[in-house]
């Protein structure tokens, strides 16, 4: 199993993620794109 490190790279800052956090809980980030949903589930 990777690590969180590993597996989220980097925040996602753009204007359409400034948006969707202005109406509501929302996280962006760029991911390892051999990451599965379970894994980056878990790092979050």
């Amino acid at each position: 199993m990777r690590s969180a490190h590993d597996v989220i790279v980097a925040p996602l800052i753009t204007e359409k993620t400034t948006l969707m956090k202005e109406k509501g809980p929302v996280l962006a980030f760029r991911v390892d794109r051999r990451a599965n949903k379970v894994e980056i589930r878990q790092a979050v």
